[in-house]
């Protein structure tokens, strides 16, 4: 589940590192707790980051990400730091959601802050 301290559904999604319940912040603080790549400061990335990822002629079936760099990206939403979206069809009563962009189609969606979605953290190359 998306959720940042202030905004969305804490605890609702499943996490391999937690035995309990979790969401997108639990991820986020465990990889910054554990220095992945040696790095303090992962995030989600924003709207304009994950679509630069997008690539137009995979192979059929694949994801909309080039493989050889991402070999294990699912062909489905990702979640981005953009939050408090309206949401709309069936999801209207929720009122508010989180963006995601999905990597089957390549759009822009958005869903409620409980829904599942893949995370792909992003961080900022260190500077010398």
């Amino acid at each position: 589940s998306w959720f940042n301290q202030t905004v969305g559904v804490q605890n609702f999604g499943d996490c391999y590192f937690e035995k309990d319940r979790c969401d997108t912040l639990d991820l986020i603080r465990r990889v910054n707790q554990n220095k992945l790549c040696g790095l303090t400061h992962w995030r989600l990335p924003t709207e304009a980051e994950l679509q630069g990822l997008l690539i137009k002629n995979p192979r059929p079936g694949s994801a909309l990400i080039a493989k050889e760099f991402f070999p294990f990206t699912q062909r489905g939403d990702y979640w981005t730091s953009a939050h408090e979206t309206e949401l709309e069809g069936t999801y209207q009563y929720l009122k508010y959601g989180a963006v995601a962009i999905n990597f089957a189609s390549g759009k822009r969606v958005s869903i409620p802050y409980r829904n599942a979605a893949f995370v792909r953290l992003v961080t900022e190359a260190p500077t010398k």
